[in-house]
């Protein structure tokens, strides 16, 4: 398990004054909020428990849902819901963000370079290319250009 999976869950526990102060004005902004936000931390859950790339997509849905919680949060700032949210709260949440983006940079470059030795591994041993004998001397004439006859190329 990821170490930052108790900090999304203190942020969880957090953010239920929050969701609570939004559901008053906006029921469906609450239940959003409460979605991305425990989103967050099934997906963190899930992928650490896969391998690969079903790894690298929980750890990018937790981020676009931890970005998500973050929106909502400004809405309903924006739309006078709440007053603000602690600041200590939102720290946290970008320190949550901060890490999935690491995690899923670290995989995505993990997986890139698996890739990669995987091709270098099984790929066939490159056959030399002769080198070539000789160098031409000159280079090969144009065709349609004039030649020492005159102009049209013709001798009459």
């Amino acid at each position: 398990m990821l170490r930052i999976y108790t900090v999304i869950l203190e942020v969880l526990r957090e953010l239920r004054p929050v969701v609570a102060a939004i559901e008053v004005h906006d029921r469906d902004l609450g239940r959003q909020l409460r979605r991305a936000a425990t989103s967050v931390a099934l997906n963190c859950s899930e992928g650490s428990g896969s391998s690969g790339g079903t790894r690298r997509e929980r750890y990018r849905n937790a981020l676009g849902s931890a970005r998500e919680t973050g929106a909502c949060l400004d809405a309903a700032m924006a739309l006078g819901y709440i007053e603000g949210v602690d600041a200590s709260l939102l720290d946290r949440l970008d320190h949550v963000r901060a890490v999935l983006v690491r995690n899923v940079l670290l995989e995505a470059t993990e997986a890139k370079a698996g890739a990669v030795s995987r091709r270098l591994a099984f790929a066939p041993a490159p056959t030399p290319t002769p080198a070539p004998t000789h160098a031409p001397t000159h280079a090969p004439a144009r065709q349609g250009a004039p030649t020492s006859a005159g102009s049209s190329g013709r001798s009459r």
